[in-house]
């Protein structure tokens, strides 16, 4: 009877210490509900709003949104990494402006710190829209038709074309 009684308390010790091992693990790691940004389908040279919405048992000591901007397969090396400020209870909110006109997306991930450690969230990536968005152009001179020759240039060239033709019809008669 005295063996049975030690036995079940070692049991019940070893289910009390695995409990509690458990239970810590994971507990202190924020949890990203939302991240949003503001425009939607933002444009090269632009400026981005973005806000995310971060849950967490342990109080957050600092949130920072790290952005890349990147053109094809290639990301330019000056990103940004910017603190998140708390808006609002578990939202935070921080402003970019995109410095590259040839960029075609963006990749971006948030990284929180609670009770010490880093936390990294998945890499999100944002494809920009090609045109104009707050009076910049994506990389053309685009004029008021939307095309984005200079106009004229066209002309000269089809002239050329002609007059090169003539000469050699004429040449061959």
């Amino acid at each position: 009877m005295k063996n049975k009684r030690t036995m079940l308390l070692i049991a019940f010790l070893i289910f009390s210490l695995y409990i509690a091992i458990v239970g810590t693990i994971g507990a202190g790691k924020p949890t990203i509900v939302e991240v949003t940004s503001e425009p939607d389908e933002p444009s090269a040279l632009s400026t981005i709003t973005f806000t995310a919405v971060i849950t967490s048992e342990d109080d957050l000591e600092e949130v920072r949104l790290i952005v890349q901007e990147c053109k094809e397969s290639l990301c330019f090396t000056n990103g940004f990494n910017e603190s998140m400020a708390l808006v609002d209870t578990d939202t935070y909110e921080t402003t970019i402006t995109l410095t590259h006109n040839d960029a075609t997306y963006i990749k971006y991930h948030i990284e929180t710190k609670s009770d010490g450690t880093w936390y990294k969230d998945d890499i999100t990536e944002l494809y920009l829209k090609i045109g104009t968005d707050n009076g910049n152009s994506n990389g053309n001179n685009n004029n008021e038709n939307g095309n984005d020759k200079t106009p004229g240039f066209e002309i000269i060239s089809m002239m050329i074309a002609i007059a090169t033709g003539t000469l050699t019809f004429k040449r061959k008669r």
